[in-house]
């Protein structure tokens, strides 16, 4: 008699399979000595070779500052590492600048990779690794919801391999934050089910790890998540203000403590530079009109199809609404975000452990965009909805191969969908 699977076996079975994705994408840089930096971009950038160029336009922005701003600091980073020597202070920009404190992923957990490895290749592992672990902490997270391991590890991936993540991989603020905060999620979960404070404490050491990622700013965005669903697990009756203090503020507590070492000289930066100097953004230099606004919440219907934003230098709908396709990124992949789309519009009859999700989305999508807050989030606080849409997709799903009804329901739909293109547009 065959013996039956043992269910952790399996559970890594799944996890190897994330990490098999990620080898099979990322092979080239990781065992053939290609390059994720576009050192070519220096021709056209940097004088004297940029003088034959004329104004450079860059479509991605993001490698160029991978080249300019990203990789530099990995290089001092690394000598600071390996020669004991922190790097608090770089004579190279301005006429001095307190690196350490412009929270630039310095305090990144990863970058112990820089001490036994090269760069760039080091850069590589680092990019690599925080996607993997972004896959398994969304894999942790679905199995803890109870979801079934192939959607979990479906959803896990779509995750992993996220358009906000892959966008901005070169700069790293939104995975080296992002990938952590599955994990704080899960055990927050946990938390709620079991009342263990022991589970508070995994979810503040997760929580924390995400705010030494990168910057304040995506800090703010993973607390601002893990908020959202630990108040809403905590509405019960007569106890909903104990079990938010509770959930929210213990892990916040350890986490504020892990990270000091960040955000308390990078709290001082700001003050000194909104006292003595000047604080400039695009969002902040650039109004976002009302007819931006509408436009934007047009586009969202092109994460199902990010390739329809249009071309480079092209007139389309992304330029006439005044956003940056970069930054405008939420795409999980067409199945798993109509599988979340409907989860939106049916969230009654989903189950109530996910139902917090919701508010992800709803914030995550509708405070960059109708708020006067989009000059402080920016649309990368999408972000924020993307993760929920990934868990409610999954629920979706799940629920969709389970009941017969929901499954007889959608060949309906389908099968009036494939019809609707054939029929005459009598109205022309």
């Amino acid at each position: 008699m065959i013996r039956a699977i043992p269910s952790r076996l399996k559970d890594a079975i799944c996890v190897s399979v994330l990490a098999t994705l990620i080898v099979f994408v990322f092979w080239p840089v990781l065992f053939e000595g290609r390059l994720l930096l576009p050192t070519d971009q220096f021709d056209t950038m940097t004088l004297p070779f940029s003088s034959d160029y004329g104004p450079p336009q860059a479509y991605n922005h993001n490698l160029t500052d991978a080249l300019m701003q990203s990789y530099p600091w990995k290089v001092a980073a690394q000598k600071a590492f390996r020669y004991g020597e922190f790097y608090y202070w770089n004579s190279l920009i301005l006429n001095g600048y307190p690196q350490y404190a412009a929270s630039r992923q310095t305090y990144d957990v990863f970058n112990l990779l820089l001490i036994p490895f090269d760069l760039p290749y080091a850069l590589n592992l680092i990019l690599v690794l925080e996607l993997f672990t972004a896959g398994v902490g969304m894999y942790v997270l679905l199995r803890v919801h109870s979801r079934h391991r192939m959607i979990a590890l479906m959803f896990a991936a779509a995750w992993m391999f996220n358009g906000m993540f892959l966008t901005h991989v070169l700069n790293l603020w939104a995975l080296a934050t992002f990938c952590w905060i599955p994990f704080a999620i899960a055990m927050s979960l946990l938390y709620h089910r079991r009342n263990s404070i022991g589970y508070l404490l995994g979810a503040g050491f997760f929580l924390g790890l995400a705010f030494l990622g990168s910057t304040l700013q995506s800090a703010f965005y993973a607390f601002v998540c893990f908020t959202i669903v630990n108040v809403v697990w905590s509405m019960e009756p007569r106890k909903t203000i104990r079990k938010v203090m509770m959930s929210v503020g213990i892990p916040f507590a350890i986490a504020l403590g892990l990270s000091a070492i960040m955000w308390i000289p990078s709290i001082e930066l700001f003050i000194e530079v909104l006292r003595h100097g000047a604080l400039y953004s695009p969002t902040h230099a650039h109004p976002y009109t009302i007819a931006n606004r509408l436009l934007s919440f047009v586009l969202l219907a092109t994460f199902f199809a990010p390739e329809v934003m249009g071309i480079v230098r092209s007139i389309s709908l992304t330029s006439l609404a005044g956003v940056h396709p970069l930054d405008y990124s939420g795409y999980i992949g067409f199945i798993e975000m109509l599988m979340a789309l409907w989860a939106i519009f049916s969230i009654r009859s989903s189950e109530k452990s996910v139902r917090p999700y919701i508010w992800l989305v709803l914030c995550g999508f509708l405070l960059p965009i109708f708020t006067p807050l989009f000059a402080w989030l920016y649309h990368r606080f999408f972000i924020v909805g993307t993760l929920g849409l990934t868990v409610l997709g999954a629920e979706r799903l799940e629920t969709f191969l389970r009941d017969e009804n929901l499954r007889e329901r959608g060949r309906k739909w389908l099968k009036w969908a494939l019809r609707l293109p054939s029929q005459p547009l009598d109205f022309l």
